[in-house]
């Protein structure tokens, strides 16, 4: 099953970045991750934080030039495999890592969650031999033949709690 988490992890990750749009680098040559996030209260609302290179998990809103500490991430992904007429299969997966954010430091607020979520249908389209044999070992069933259409369907909530420096 691990293997079957990773794969289609790697398979929705490829996907997710297939799908967002190209932009173009800035002149400083910072070509770090820019995410859009809703979050809560007191940062509020959707903003969008550049991380820090070398820097661990901090970033800093882009629009605002406040720093923020991220102390944990998850994420919920689910994926299906649908056959055009036919059974269907769907697999999900949740990752957390967390860097301290069960104990913020004495006197300091409470982390603010902050969230992104994605979805993608890419189908129908006509599989060859090589995606059956792959979908049905990866998946361990034997539902998958080459010609069949399928419609792959995926689905990912992220959600990162924010530490903000000085509180």
């Amino acid at each position: 099953m691990r293997k079957t988490v990773t794969t289609l992890a790697l398979v929705a990750a490829m996907v997710a970045m297939a799908a967002l749009p190209a932009t173009a680098a800035p002149n400083n040559k910072n070509n770090t991750e820019v995410i859009p996030l809703d979050c809560g209260a007191p940062i509020g609302d959707a903003i969008t934080v550049r991380t820090v290179p070398g820097e661990g998990a901090s970033g800093w809103n882009v629009d605002t030039g406040d720093h923020y500490v991220a102390k944990a991430f998850s994420f919920e992904q689910e994926v299906t495999v649908k056959i055009t007429d036919g059974a269907e299969i769907t697999v999900a997966f949740e990752d957390t890592d967390d860097f301290g954010a069960s104990a913020p430091a004495n006197g300091r607020r409470e982390l603010v969650e902050c969230t992104d979520s994605f979805e993608f249908v890419d189908g129908p389209f006509t599989i060859d031999a090589e995606f059956a044999a792959q979908g049905n070992a990866d998946l361990q069933t034997d539902i998958f033949e080459e010609g069949q259409e399928v419609t792959i369907s995926f689905t990912s909530t992220f959600r990162v709690l924010i530490l903000i420096p000085g509180n």
